[in-house]
């Protein structure tokens, strides 16, 4: 507390405001929220910008270096996704058991060590068995680990706060994508592996090992927006009694999970690109073309979810990722602005798996059974979506171009728009759901948010 010496003297030592920021000398210092947001902001420019999706532009050059077929160098990604959603009901858990801090640095380590050692692989087995670490390491430094932290530390403005985070990971893909495609040419594939590494490195581990904490009671403050009258979460043994229902959650997941199918080309833009006789330079700018779709769409979409909530609104990306699609294969080599215009507009559907679905989890179900309905959705669309990477490689070494598979993909998004409206139409989905406002509250009980919780 601020202990007045005197009329006009103040001590500096810190006040938590009732918005959870501290004031020095009667002066507002900015809410701790914001510098987790940097920090989140940081890993997943790293872990998945830098390392993740920069991937698609070792497709061509070490498939044509050591012979290997695009589908089979693709199952790494699918092993991932596969990993990755295996272990997502354990993320609580270990967060529960582990400081987050250690727990992110060992895992974000174990992923930049499972990149750098690409550099020296010679089988395609060996890349799957990096797949398979990625997804390990993925589930606890990323996937889980974003969602979780917004959750815990916003409770205004969190749709926007996991917008702008998620969205570094394209930020990350459309800078570095054309950087990494030149070191390839300059350097050669495998030292741009560790090149690739390196840059994670600096990125993730001040982060991890200096900045973040799970929730704002270990510094003292309560979320950002928040009050310390607002009213508790209900205790669990309320929760407990109540169930979301299992079907609405499945359709959500099988829509989504669809959508996932359909976005994994992005992993193939440059082969697509050198399909249809462009060179490596511009099929490396048509990725951060989509990168960049990937971060405005998760900004754009993310403030229309604060304005009008994401349940109403969470269409609305899977419809630009059909219109772009379709226009990718009208333009084709005609115009390469066009051509990078509607790769851009792929890139929204990004905001969806991880931020508007979250949101508008969260709005329907409440807080108390968020987690419940989060865990059962994200286990379906994981699953479903891991076979997306590999839907578009085989289809491309059966048929020898892109283009069949790119108005398969056209009709798997009619698919999942059907399920999404249906969905709609389920009991509680079609009701009014909880306000927006309070999507992302924050529990005072330090109860992780966005992940599975513990049974």
């Amino acid at each position: 507390m601020i202990e007045s010496k005197s009329e006009f003297q103040v001590s500096s030592a810190p006040l938590h405001n009732t918005d959870g920021a501290e004031l020095y000398q009667g002066r507002k210092k900015p809410h701790y929220a914001w510098v987790i947001l940097v920090a989140a902001c940081c890993i997943h420019l790293g872990a998945f910008g830098v390392l993740l999706n920069t991937s698609s532009v070792f497709t061509v050059p070490v498939c044509e270096s050591l012979g290997i077929g695009r589908g089979d160098f693709s199952m790494q990604s699918t092993l991932r996704s596969i990993v990755c959603c295996l272990l997502l009901p354990f993320a609580a858990k270990a967060y529960a058991k582990v400081n987050v801090r250690l727990l992110v640095t060992i895992t974000g380590g174990a992923s930049i060590l499972a990149v750098a050692l690409m550099s020296t692989y010679t089988s395609v087995y060996q890349w799957d068995i990096s797949g398979v670490i990625l997804g390990a390491a993925a589930t606890i430094c990323v996937t889980t680990l974003i969602p979780t932290l917004i959750g815990n530390w916003f409770k205004e403005k969190a749709g926007f706060a996991i917008g702008v985070a998620t969205g570094f990971s394209g930020i990350g893909g459309s800078l570095f994508t054309p950087a990494v495609a030149n070191a390839i040419e300059v350097f050669g594939w495998r030292t741009a592996y560790l090149l690739v590494a390196g840059f994670c490195s600096l990125l993730l581990f001040p982060a991890a090992i200096f900045v973040i904490r799970l929730t704002p009671q270990e510094k003292g403050l309560l979320p950002y927006g928040a009050t310390a009258a607002d009213p508790a979460e209900p205790q669990r043994a309320e929760t407990d009694a109540r169930k979301p229902r299992l079907l609405p959650l499945i359709v959500f997941g099988l829509s989504i999970g669809i959508s996932i199918i359909v976005s994994s080309f992005y992993q193939h833009v440059p082969s697509y690109a050198s399909s249809i006789g462009l060179s490596a330079a511009k099929g490396a700018l048509l990725s951060s073309s989509l990168m960049f779709g990937n971060v405005v769409g998760k900004v754009f979409f993310g403030f229309l979810t604060d304005r009008f909530g994401g349940r109403r609104i969470a269409y609305l990306p899977i419809v630009s990722m059909m219109l772009g699609i379709a226009g990718v294969i009208l333009v084709g080599q005609k115009s390469d602005l066009l051509l990078a215009f509607f790769i851009f507009v792929i890139g929204f559907i990004f905001c969806l798996p991880n931020g508007m679905a979250a949101v508008s989890l969260r709005e329907v179900y409440g807080a108390a059974l968020f987690t419940k309905a989060f865990s059962i959705v994200s286990m379906i669309q994981l699953l479903l979506g891991s076979f997306g990477f590999v839907f578009h490689g085989y289809l491309f070494d059966f048929f020898g171009t892109y283009i069949p598979g790119l108005y398969i993909c056209i009709g798997l998004c009619c698919v999942s728009l059907t399920l999404y409206f249906i969905m709609l139409r389920m009991p509680r989905w079609a009701g009014e759901a909880h306000s927006p406002a309070v999507a992302f509250a924050g529990s005072g009980s330090g109860q992780l948010k966005g992940v599975p919780e513990e049974e």
